[in-house]
């Protein structure tokens, strides 16, 4: 019990450091399709979960902080298995759209209740239990899509009568990250 607890208390202090650090990004060119292929070669998920990974053709360069990017799919499927603690199904889709790649992460969960769409990206703000999680997972991810100019959206539906439940995060990130006038001006003082 006191295990469980140091560890619960540590992953508390860690969400806050990193909500609290907004560490600088460190951009580079990646593949946004091999790097959520990575994350799947690596991440621990339940037997009761079916995975669908829908891959677009193209490569899906961009420039972004991997490192960054992954605790947002860490985050968005970490909400999505905890929404299905029965099972279900996980679809995660990369898609272009437009100058931006995209990655969705859509689960056959509860849902978001309609009175919380405007409060899941407030810092804090949790429907889990007590114990179960600090609010931060998606105040944390809002943050990285500003810092590299992307948005993050939601699509849920909680009410059986209007349909089957389930959850849907779509993140697009933009192929350039940075101002194109910064980056001229630091090659210019460069010289």
């Amino acid at each position: 019990m006191i295990t469980e607890q140091a560890d619960r208390c540590k992953k508390i202090v860690g969400g806050l450091l990193n909500f609290a650090r907004k560490n600088k990004p460190f951009f580079r060119q990646t593949s946004l399709v091999k790097l959520i292929d990575t994350y799947f070669r690596t991440a621990p998920l339940p037997p009761t979960v079916r995975i669908t990974v829908d891959r677009s053709g193209e490569d899906l360069q961009a420039e972004m902080d991997p490192d960054q990017i992954i605790q947002v799919l860490t985050n968005l499927i970490t909400n999505a298995l905890e929404a299905m603690s029965g099972g279900g199904s996980l679809t995660v889709r990369t898609f272009a759209e437009g100058n931006n790649v995209c990655f969705s992460v859509g689960d056959t969960g509860c849902g978001i209740k309609p009175e919380n769409f405007k409060k899941i990206f407030e810092p804090f703000f949790t429907t889990k239990q007590i114990g179960k999680g600090t609010g931060l997972g998606l105040a944390v991810s809002y943050g990285i899509m500003k810092v590299h100019r992307g948005n993050i959206t939601v699509e849920s539906n909680s009410d059986t009568a209007k349909g089957p439940t389930g959850t849907t995060f779509t993140v697009k990130l933009p192929r350039v990250a940075r101002d194109a006038g910064a980056i001229k001006m630091k090659a210019e003082a460069a010289k």
